[in-house]
């Protein structure tokens, strides 16, 4: 121990409760950025430690409020950096999102008992937690965990944290609406800069477009974090582009890209250039829009193979568009391969853009509007039987359409019929679905 050292430090991890399901069916080995929760406190008595400084070593830098707690953007293998004058620094690689708690004990222990509190503490962070696990499994399980939350907690600072736990439920299920209730509620308790990004998303995702350019010019940007700046011009050259404000949401996008630039957010240098992109073909630039293309292309290739995949499908809807149609085949069997190793170790969901049945849907018509049938047949082909077989039935339905249109302009009318009749039995499976 050295001289004039307070505490001595315990650092442990706090792992949702009732954690037993596989983790199988959660996508597995992502390197994408996320927030990290932890807090900071005293072991014996719960007391929070405040003006903790919380660094990613490299880039995002917070430090601890009132109550202790902080969040923070990492990703997978992020070395986290934990500095106050009382206690020794604090170094942990991140894992996971999982929350993490410094516990720091002095070393003349104090006689103050708080047990009710401490045990308060524990079942909150708890129920969050298993909120959070739950949030993309169950959202019925999800919100109970939230409810039950609620009632547990003790100060206003925990209810805004439930209140955007279940805004987030309400956003990945997009109940857009209700998350922008909560999302509300949650700042009525107490304030945050990560709160209002979200909710200027939501108004964004409900088309509340004014508004939620209202709150992002409300926000005051001298507070937020380098992470949270390139946040707040994404979303907001989002929200442009949804207005189809093209050349303000370049113009935003822009200043992202400087930020993410500048201070090396090398996730956000990718997205940023393919939105760019992206907003250039929307407004008829093609030329800018390729160069930019290219760009997050070869960006994304130096990153995880799931964003790999993401840009090359990004390119190929950008062919697409420009009648490209070769270069949108030749993109989108890359992406197979790639979605393939993807899905050796995790499971993807069918609303992803990145799934076998809607990249062989998309192969399937690239070649029909070629004029291709004898290669459009066995990609449409192999759509419908992935549709069914992961109980896909939007792509298995559109597949089936495109299925009998290739027959028809082939000349195979009988064959075009009977997969027309199939293509009708599938919509009424698709209504009775959403009727469900």
């Amino acid at each position: 121990m050295q001289l004039g050292i307070k505490h001595i430090i315990i650092l442990f991890l706090c792992f949702p409760m009732q954690m037993t399901f596989s983790q199988q069916n959660v996508s597995s080995k992502k390197e994408d950025t996320f927030i990290v929760r932890g807090s900071v406190r005293e072991r014996d008595t719960y007391k929070p430690i405040s003006k903790v400084n919380i660094e990613v070593n490299g880039g995002a830098y917070t430090m601890t409020g009132n109550d202790g707690t902080f969040r923070i953007q990492a990703k997978k293998g992020d070395e986290l950096v934990i500095r106050h004058k009382d206690f020794e620094t604090v170094y942990y690689t991140i894992k996971s999102d999982e929350r993490i708690t410094v516990e720091v004990e002095p070393i003349t222990p104090s006689k103050i008992s708080n047990s009710r509190y401490k045990k308060d503490v524990k079942a909150f962070n708890s129920l969050i937690d298993s909120a959070a696990a739950y949030l993309k499994i169950d959202a019925e399980k999800s919100i109970q965990f939230i409810t039950e939350a609620l009632l547990q907690s003790n100060t206003v600072k925990q209810n805004a944290e439930a209140y955007e736990e279940l805004a987030d439920v309400y956003m990945y299920w997009k109940q857009y609406d209700l998350a922008v209730s909560n999302y509300r509620i949650s700042l009525q308790n107490s304030d945050s800069n990560d709160v209002k990004l979200k909710l200027a998303n939501a108004y964004k995702e409900n088309k509340n477009y004014q508004e939620s350019i209202g709150i992002y010019k409300a926000i005051t940007l001298s507070e937020l974090s380098n992470w949270q700046l390139t946040v707040f011009y994404s979303g907001l050259g989002d929200t442009y582009v949804e207005i189809k404000a093209y050349s303000k949401a370049i113009e935003t996008y822009k200043k992202g890209l400087e930020v993410a630039q500048k201070h090396l957010i090398k996730p956000m240098v990718t997205d940023l250039n393919s939105k760019i992109a992206q907003a250039y073909s929307a407004n008829g630039k093609q030329d800018k829009a390729q160069t930019y293309f290219d760009n997050a292309l070869n960006l994304a290739s130096k990153e995880n193979k799931t964003r790999a995949v993401k840009e090359k499908i990004a390119v190929a809807d950008f062919e697409n568009t420009n009648r490209g149609y070769a270069n949108e085949i030749e993109l989108r069997k890359e992406a197979l391969k790639g979605i393939e190793d993807i899905e050796k170790d995790s499971v993807i969901d069918n609303e992803s853009g990145l799934t076998t049945q809607k990249q062989n849907y998309k192969i399937g018509n690239a070649y029909f509007l070629q004029k291709d049938y004898a290669n459009a047949i066995p990609y449409l082909e192999k759509s419908i039987a992935e549709a069914n077989k992961k109980e896909d039935l939007i792509v298995q339905k559109d597949a089936t359409r495109k299925l009998s249109d290739v027959y028809y302009d082939a000349g195979d009318y009988k064959k075009s019929l009977a997969t027309y009749k199939a293509y009708t039995e599938v919509v009424d499976q698709l209504y009775i679905k959403k009727e469900q």
